[in-house]
């Protein structure tokens, strides 16, 4: 046991300490004995008190039990109480007398205040004396007091054990007196937990308004703000898997549920757990101004966590006065915490559910039409093979007669109409059997780099001069393994219809290339499918266009779907057999009148070339 003098206050240096962290309770084997008797004797009234949650028995025999074993007149355990925990109400007290009424004290000017939160102390001699405000232990004559602290597994502050003597102790009495404390102490904490627990669920239960009709996390967030008496509440996720942004799922003000905000993480979220912004919202938070919008001035921000313990959101609340320091640490915020830390995570399986029924629909529908398409194309090629070389065998016989002029000259004008026409619709078969992932690969390693610059050089001059392209990468080569001349007709339909949505207008066309790496925690999971684990290079094209509407969203790959006066061929469609040719996919983001992001992943090389 580490025993050292406190020096901070001249009140304190009679008092010492104890590391309870290393504190070895070496004569309490009579303790452990008197332990394993009583819930030998008496297991009902220890699940009576620790699961129905009729505590007030159990408490009072540990109680007397620390007064005997301890041979002091006086034992007590307090419960922190007060929104600013600066009381503490005794939950069990005994005297010579026997057991005393409950009473609820301020901390301050006490030697309780000395252990609440910290460590274990001990007053050897004079403790009266030294705290001569407190009535109850001049009443008491009490001269030597050993307390130790209570706290819950997240290791906030419960209250404290005090055992209190009229005789001054030695260090062998000290020794002996906490090892007696902390040997009931795990028994002290688990009932006052579940005291808490049952209190913040009361609390929870009567402040919140029951969801009847509406938005439940906008119901809870009005009870929320309403419950604390300030300005608003709020609660967010992460806008997607980067957890670069977050978007609020409820956000109420003034009493009113307001549209929804994307502002932008704080790192001391993340590894404290919350933060108390009390003003200067601009320079503690960049990235928040959003949240500033209403006028409040203070601002606490909670984390909340998934099942695995990663970081899924915040749970705030906004003030124009400075919240008060330890707020966070009030009882209805921990029960208001729980409880939409409950909901949020129903809220994302519920939205990962529907996610993941969209996606295996389209699944479908798109394999569907693949197979029609590929099994109507495969046929009718074969049809049109048989029609071009009878063509091409008919010309050569009108070139062999001589016929050069009159009639022999339209007919060879006809065949010659009909020899285009033939090749136009294998062309298109060619596209339908790409769109059905059946079309030939010629699979060679090439860099992605390269391609894209000399496809940038090329549309130069096709592409408005009012729209800027510009070129990220994150390396001087990216390679893969596949058809150059499919892939280089993805990324020129890209870029091309990325300028098709600017129109003539000024605008941006952000062309992205960068290394992912995809895994069973991160997956990623786009229109052909979810990717399996690996390394990808992807392609991103993103626009500040007309965007597309939601209905569009919904049918762009469909073959034949355009939205352009003039638009002919499969449109988009072949896009995805060339992903899937590729073992790849391609994610798509749009907001109507604010642009689009295409995402094209294709599996990096296992080797590059220099």
């Amino acid at each position: 046991m580490i025993l050292s003098h406190l020096d901070s206050d001249a009140e304190r240096d009679h008092a010492i300490v104890g590391d309870i962290g290393v504190l070895y309770p070496a004569p309490v084997s009579d303790i452990e004995a008197v332990l394993r008797l009583h819930f030998a004797e008496a297991p009902a009234q220890m699940l009576r008190g620790l699961l129905i949650g009729s505590d007030d028995e159990y408490l009072e025999w540990i109680v007397e039990q620390l007064q005997l074993m301890g041979k002091v007149p006086f034992a007590m355990i307090g419960e922190l109480q007060g929104e600013d925990w600066d009381r503490v109400r005794t939950l069990e007290m005994r005297s010579p007398n026997g057991r005393e009424p409950n009473v609820t004290y301020d901390l301050a000017n006490t030697p309780c205040y000395n252990v609440v939160g910290r460590n274990a102390c001990i007053y050897p001699a004079g403790v009266a004396q030294l705290f001569a405000k407190d009535d109850m232990l001049v009443h008491m004559g009490v001269e030597s007091y050993v307390g130790v602290p209570l706290f819950d597994p997240g290791g906030r502050p419960l209250g404290l054990v005090a055992l209190l003597d009229t005789l001054a102790l030695d260090e062998p009495r000290m020794r002996e007196t906490l090892g007696l404390i902390l040997a009931f102490r795990p028994r002290i904490e688990t009932v006052l937990i579940n005291r808490r627990a049952r209190r913040d669920w009361a609390l929870l239960s009567g402040r919140i308004a029951a969801p009847e009709h509406g938005d439940p996390l906008g119901q809870l967030m009005g009870s929320f703000a309403l419950a604390m008496q300030v300005r608003g509440a709020f609660v967010s996720r992460f806008v997607d898997g980067s957890r670069q942004r977050l978007r609020t799922a409820a956000l109420v003000v003034d009493g009113q549920l307001r549209d929804a905000i994307e502002y932008a993480p704080l790192a001391e979220v993340e590894l404290a757990g919350e933060v108390l912004i009390r003003d200067a919202l601009a320079l503690a938070w960049p990235g928040a101004e959003a949240l500033g919008q209403f006028g409040a001035s203070s601002y606490l921000v909670s984390g909340l966590t998934g099942a695995d313990g990663q970081l899924i959101g915040h749970l705030g609340l906004m003030h124009d006065r400075p919240l008060n320091r330890r707020i966070g640490d009030q009882p209805v915020v921990r029960a208001f915490k729980q409880q939409v830390t409950f909901d949020l995570r129903r809220a994302m399986l519920e939205a990962e559910r529907r996610a993941t029924e969209r996606r295996l629909l389209e699944l479908q529908r798109t394999e569907s039409l693949g197979l029609l398409a590929g099994g109507v194309a495969h046929d009718f090629n074969n049809l049109l093979v048989g029609m071009l070389g009878n063509v091409e065998l008919a010309l050569l016989d009108h070139l062999g007669s001589g016929a050069g002029s009159g009639s022999g000259a339209a007919m060879r004008e006809y065949l010659v109409d009909i020899r285009d026409a033939a090749r136009s619709a294998m062309q298109l078969c060619r596209q339908m059997l790409t769109y059905a992932g059946r079309a030939e690969v010629e699979v060679t390693r090439f860099d992605l780099v390269a391609e894209l610059d000399e496809l940038r050089r090329l549309l130069a001059a096709s592409i408005s001069r009012t729209i800027e392209i510009v070129v990220r990468r994150e390396s001087k080569h990216s390679w893969i393994d596949g058809d150059p001349i499919q892939i280089r007709q993805l990324l020129m339909n890209l870029i091309t219809n990325a300028a098709d949505a600017i129109g003539q207008a000024r605008g941006r066309i952000e062309v992205v290339l960068r290394t992912v790496s995809v895994t069973n925690a991160q997956p990623i999971v786009g229109v052909t499918g979810a990717l399996a684990p690996g390394s990808y290079i992807c392609l991103g094209v993103r626009d500040d266009g007309c965007g597309m509407a939601k209905s569009t969203l919904e049918r762009m790959f469909d073959p034949f779907f355009s939205t352009k006066p003039s638009g002919h061929g499969l449109g988009l469609a072949p896009m995805l057999g060339v992903v899937r040719a590729h073992r790849g996919t391609v994610v798509v983001s749009s907001e109507f009148g604010v642009g689009t992001d295409f995402r094209v992943y294709l599996p990096e090389a296992q080797t590059t070339e220099t």
